[in-house]
């Protein structure tokens, strides 16, 4: 096995340790604390496998994700034959295609808890953390035990049996990951500890991320932990980089096909950004900067022909900024909109930002990002509710995923209602307009796409979509404020057309038991809905079942 040692590439704008002295010099000075390291090693190996392929329907659907080409992890993933779900601490590999077929073909036990999957061809990957009890000799005496936290990539081999072919463990918790073709990106930090250096084990042999593969700017105020990327090359699980940045808690990431950015929020109301180079196992800190306001999750990212965009929330109002990709310069920037307001969801496509912003009343503006040096507001719709989640169904129209609401007699403010869903015309960037909206029960009425992306299937061919919602009904005279009770959870399909948005159908997986469906896909002309407890295939064309499987009375079959 050959053992290359990491290489430190110097970065405008960034630096990296010469040594653990300098390091702990630096984080002395900044956080006032005393800490020793251990000495450094290295990272990355070198292994070979073939990558197989697996018969499948050549139509089903994909996770939901941001970016074109960047796979995201989630705890249903399909290949198109295959199902695979992750269920508490298990995952269920099940024969999914074709429907009336249905069977689980294995199953595997994780020790720990499940953050998400990918799927490429015959590898799965597999994310998963866990806690383990540490009770050291001054803890002892006092009683305190603390849990240390140790994060996992374990990818396996799924051609036949499933085969774990690769382990990494990252010292450190969990923020997000990506894929792009072969190569799985995992972004987790390390808070300080005293006499830790970043750790990583790759199939149980331990190394450490020296300090000269820890970059750091001399901006920062105050060091809270690594954040550290580490890229793993899935069809040769043994060869694998990391990385580490030395940065505040990093809450969220955005990645294109060529560069990672990870985010951080600062005391002062600010948050800093930072650009990482990705390509295969190179990984570069380049540069970063810092922008006023808060970003509220990824989608408050994006990055488009050369230009880094983002868009924050500050106690001035909202705005963006428009940054040059090579060097981190903010270059264009559009301020104190809807001051008073804050964002609740942010959509950027191509060279036009969609906002919504909420305190009273939902504003969806329209932004021009055609000059970056000059981004404006062309347009302004002002309805009731608001949308936490948009997503394009093309060019010109947008579905929004949000909450109905009753302004309030008692103050500035409005009582959350029921689940809205809306479809806005944009072809007329000027006038915005809501075409259609269907809002579902009342007060407490809650989707997982609220917050959860990936729980949101488009099927675009077939002009529908899919989202789990539960739904809370309450007394025609009960008050705003009141919640009442649950009626029904379940996937709701609806119908699109560019004149609307129609509920056509309703899957519970609840009989005396009660089960929530927390993703949908599907294959061919069958819908599959997955909760814990089941999964049920129902027909495209008019919603009847085919076939359902039972997980929790799990009999493994070939």
């Amino acid at each position: 096995m050959l053992l290359i040692p990491f290489i430190s590439t110097d970065a405008a704008g960034m630096k990296t340790f010469q040594s653990k002295e300098e390091l702990e010099r630096f984080i002395n000075m900044r956080m006032n604390a005393t800490l020793i390291f251990d000495s450094p090693s290295i990272s990355i190996f070198e292994a070979s496998r073939n990558n197989l392929a697996a018969k499948s329907s050549n139509d089903y659907s994909t996770t939901n994700i941001q970016v074109e080409g960047v796979d995201e992890a989630d705890i249903v993933k399909t290949d198109g034959e295959r199902i695979f779900l992750a269920s508490n601490n298990k995952i269920y590999i099940i024969k999914a295609f074709p429907a009336y077929e249905m069977k689980i073909i294995s199953m595997l036990e994780i020790d720990g808890n499940i953050h998400g999957l990918f799927i490429k061809g015959n590898n799965l990957v597999i994310i998963y953390s866990k806690s383990i009890l540490i009770l050291d000799e001054i803890l002892k005496k006092i009683i305190r035990p603390r849990h240390h936290v140790w994060l996992y990539m374990d990818v396996y081999d799924i051609a036949d049996k499933p085969n774990r072919i690769g382990s990494i463990a990252i010292d450190g918790w969990y923020i997000a990951s990506r894929m792009v073709e072969n190569y799985v990106y995992m972004v987790s930090i390390q808070p300080i500890r005293k006499i830790e250096l970043p750790r990583i084990s790759i199939d149980g042999f331990e190394i450490t991320i020296p300090p000269n593969s820890i970059y750091y700017s001399e901006a920062i105020d105050r060091p809270y932990g690594f954040t550290i990327i580490t890229a793993v090359d899935i069809s040769s699980p043994s060869l694998m980089a990391a990385k580490a940045v030395l940065t505040g808690s990093t809450t969220d990431i955005y990645m294109s096909k060529n560069n990672l950015y990870v985010a951080f929020p600062k005391f002062r109301f600010t948050t800093e950004l930072y650009r990482i180079s990705i390509k295969g196992l190179d990984i570069s800190c380049k540069n970063g900067l810092e922008v006023p306001g808060m970003i509220i999750n990824q989608f408050s990212m994006d990055e488009y022909d050369g230009y880094f965009r983002v868009a924050t929330t500050s106690t001035n109002g909202n705005n963006i900024y428009v940054i040059r990709v090579d060097d981190m310069k903010i270059v264009g920037k559009l301020e104190g909109l809807a001051y008073g307001e804050r964002i609740y969801s942010a959509r950027f496509m191509g060279d036009r930002c969609y906002l919504v912003t909420f305190k009273i009343i939902d504003p969806l503006f329209t932004i021009d990002l055609s000059n970056p040096l000059e981004p404006r507001v062309l347009g302004e719709l002002k309805i009731p509710g608001f949308s936490q989640y948009l997503h394009p169904y093309d060019n010109n129209h947008l579905i929004g995923i949000g909450r109905d609401v009753i302004l309030s007699e008692y103050g500035d403010f409005a009582w959350h209602q029921g689940l809205k869903i809306s479809l806005f015309d944009v072809s007329n960037v000027s006038y915005p307009k809501e075409v259609s909206s269907i809002i579902i029960g009342d007060r407490g009425t809650y989707s997982p796409v609220l917050f959860d992306h990936h729980a949101f299937l488009l099927i675009k061919e077939k002009n529908m979509f899919v989202i789990p919602i539960l739904e809370i009904e309450k007394l025609s005279d009960a008050p705003p404020w009141e919640y009442g009770k649950p009626i029904f959870q379940g996937a709701y399909v609806f119908k699109i057309s560019y004149e609307g948005i129609i509920l056509i159908g309703k899957i519970s997986h609840c009989d005396s038991n009660y089960y929530e469906v927390k993703r949908c896909v599907y294959i061919d002309n069958a819908l599959y809905t997955i909760s814990d407890a089941k999964v049920k295939a129902n027909s495209l064309i008019d919603l009847s079942e085919i076939h359902e499987l039972k997980i929790h009375e799990l009999i493994l079959t070939k």
